[in-house]
């Protein structure tokens, strides 16, 4: 359906109304962004559409993009932030491309040094306490066994569904079981 004929539930009362015949522009309606999202992901069923369909919506009424956008400001933010500190993280934990051939002193020269490591929390490493590296530690710790607990149990259900869907394969009480042995193991 091309996008100019996307019907919304979230949009004014000037545009269509979503094709049940409900209509969410009405101004006394409290718009959900939440609400917004499931129904644009009902009707696309994939998240990626439904994202940009969202956003067509939100694009065309105030309101709702009040919701979405105003509660996420702070982890905008805050995205932002860890942003800068994970790509901080990765320049000084990847080693500069030294080579004897001259180009090393150049590289070294721009090269952070481990010292820049920043910890989840934001403290360089120059400046971290014991405790501080403690729970540095273990934050990466419980990610790395939280990561592995799924690689193993998405490994476990794939050698067991053959040719067919996952749906076709296993209920939701035999996937819980095969999460919890995964987790026992």
């Amino acid at each position: 359906m091309p996008d100019s004929q996307i019907q919304s539930p979230h949009a004014p009362l000037h545009i269509s109304p979503h094709p049940s015949g409900i209509c969410h522009g009405d101004p006394e309606e409290n718009l959900d962004a939440r609400s917004a999202a499931r129904d644009a992901l009902r009707e696309t069923n994939n998240v990626v559409e439904a994202a940009k369909l969202l956003e067509q919506w939100a694009s065309n009424n105030q309101e709702l993009y009040r919701s979405i956008t105003e509660p996420l400001l702070p982890k905008v933010c805050y995205e932002a932030v860890r942003t800068a500190c994970h790509e901080d993280r990765r320049s000084v934990w990847t080693a500069p491309n030294y080579n004897k051939a001259g180009n090393g002193e150049r590289v070294i020269s721009h090269a952070h040094s481990l010292l820049d490591f920043r910890l989840p929390g934001g403290t360089l490493l120059r400046d971290a306490t014991k405790n501080e590296l403690l729970a540095a530690a273990e934050f990466y710790r419980q990610q790395a066994n939280d990561m592995n607990h799924k690689a193993l149990w998405l490994s476990a259900i794939a050698a067991k569904v053959g040719r067919r869907k996952v749906a076709n394969a296993f209920t939701d009480s035999k996937l819980r079981e095969l999460q919890q042995e995964i987790a026992d193991a």
